[in-house]
């Protein structure tokens, strides 16, 4: 038998595990529609920030809000820089002028402070 505090740890283990389970089976069903992924992936940012501010005072939400846009921007800037240098190809989008498809930033955002 786990200690209390051991046995919340293992929830959240769970719970995570879950997610990232879950996120990778979204993904892989959705794979062929990459704009239907976005546009989900979308409204997972969106109500999880409105879910956040119902909660939290506004110190945390400006946290949420400015990690999530700098996971953004960096996710964007890191796959467009990987996928021009040809350190990695993403297969369907090698002749477009964005090299990667539209939900990877999304999938960064969502990544801030998932666990």
């Amino acid at each position: 038998m786990l200690p209390p505090n051991d046995r919340r740890w293992l929830i959240q283990v769970r719970a995570s595990l879950a997610k990232v389970i879950l996120g990778g089976l979204l993904v892989g069903c959705l794979h062929p529609h990459p704009n239907l992924l976005a546009a989900l992936l979308l409204f997972i940012i969106v109500g999880r920030y409105f879910s956040e501010r119902q909660n939290l005072w506004g110190q945390h939400q400006k946290e949420l809000l400015v990690g999530m846009s700098l996971t953004f921007v960096m996710g964007f800037f890191s796959e467009w820089i990987g996928t021009e240098k040809g350190w990695w190809v993403y297969r369907f989008y090698e002749s477009t002028a964005i090299k990667f498809p539209p939900w990877v930033p999304i999938a960064w955002a969502i990544s801030y402070k998932i666990f």
